[in-house]
Formats: C-alpha cells, sequence, structure tokens
C-alpha cells in the first residue's frame, strides 16, 4: 500500500481528543464551529475570540493546544488513536522527513500561532509543544485505506467498521461528524 502524510486529515483527530480530554464546553471556550470563509491556511479568529473552527489551521493548532503533555506526548496520544481508527496500525507512523522538512518551513504555522498567543486564544508557554505536536501530527504516514477506515469508524458511532470496537465516544463523533459537514471538510 502507497503511504503518504495525513496533512490536514489530522484537524478533526485533534478536535475529537481536545473534545475527549478537556470537554466539548472547553473546547468551545477557544474554537467556534462556523466556516470561516478563509483559505485554512489564513488566520482566522471569530468575534468572540476564537479560531472559528477546528478545521483550518488556527483551530487545529488551538485544539493541539488543548492536549496534555510535551510535543512527543500530544503526538503520541494522536497517534495511538489514530492507528485504533485505522485499517492497518502498523502502517500508520511519524514520517521524520516531512515532519523535519515541515518544521523548517512551517513560518506561517508560526506567524499564526503568535497570533493565537496575543490573543490570548492560547499560552505562550505551550505554544512550542502545540506548534510541534500539530506538525508531527500532519507529518504521520497513511494509506487510503487507514483514512477511509478513520472516517467510517467517525461515521460509525466511534465504532471501528471492521472489529467492531469502540474508539471514541458515539457523542463526540456525532459532534465531530456535524462540523465536518458544516464547515466544509
Amino acid at each position: 500500500h502507497f503511504k503518504a502524510s495525513i496533512q490536514s486529515v489530522s484537524k478533526p483527530l485533534l478536535y475529537l481528543l481536545a473534545m475527549q480530554e478537556r470537554g466539548r464546553a472547553s473546547v468551545e471556550l477557544k474554537v467556534g464551529e462556523e466556516p470561516s470563509g478563509k483559505p485554512f491556511d489564513q488566520l482566522a479568529i471569530d468575534d468572540q475570540n476564537r479560531a472559528f473552527n477546528p478545521l483550518i489551521n488556527t483551530g487545529a493548532l488551538t485544539t493541539a493546544s488543548m492536549l496534555s503533555g510535551d510535543a512527543s506526548a500530544r503526538y503520541n496520544e494522536f497517534e495511538k488513536t489514530l492507528k485504533a481508527c485505522s485499517h492497518d496500525p502498523a502502517q500508520v507512523s511519524l514520517d521524520d522527513v516531512v515532519y523535519k522538512s515541515e518544521m523548517e518551513t512551517n513560518q506561517h504555522n508560526q506567524e499564526i500561532m503568535r497570533e493565537l498567543v496575543n490573543h490570548g486564544i492560547i499560552d505562550e508557554g505551550i505554544s512550542e509543544a502545540a506548534l510541534e505536536a500539530y506538525t508531527r501530527a500532519c507529518s504521520c504516514n497513511v494509506t487510503a485505506l487507514d483514512v477511509a477506515v478513520m472516517a467510517a469508524t467517525f461515521a460509525n458511532g466511534g465504532y471501528h467498521p471492521m472489529n467492531g470496537k469502540r474508539v471514541v465516544p458515539r457523542k463526540l463523533t456525532t459532534q465531530l461528524v456535524t462540523v465536518m459537514m458544516s464547515c466544509g471538510m
């Protein structure tokens, strides 16, 4: 199977993990649920001083900031959950070459992060770990089948469609799928 980095397809899972760890209400204080009308990689902060939604870089950086631990711990939780939702967990892994390249060229995301800190959405003390975790998540290798099974897991109320195991709570997948539908994913 051909593997490629997951890139922006990591955003729904980061949102799900933030809701799972912090609760939906806490996430909603920092991340809205409305389409921004802007390109995915543009700074998009709503009139309530929140990222417009979790499926753009502004929102994904914010949800990554809501996970616990250093950059490695945040990424490890992402990868563990992605593997649980995937077709072949052995195929899911960080692509170090992509990660290093993206860390060297992510000035635009660094600018977005600075603005999120300036707006008080993200604490400066965790901004570096959140940016690194987000970049790692985007650099995780998957196959098309892995992504399809992940989507099917979300659509199946959090149950893996192949093994029947519950991966994430139903109420979170319902919220996730609703936001995915409304925000153009």
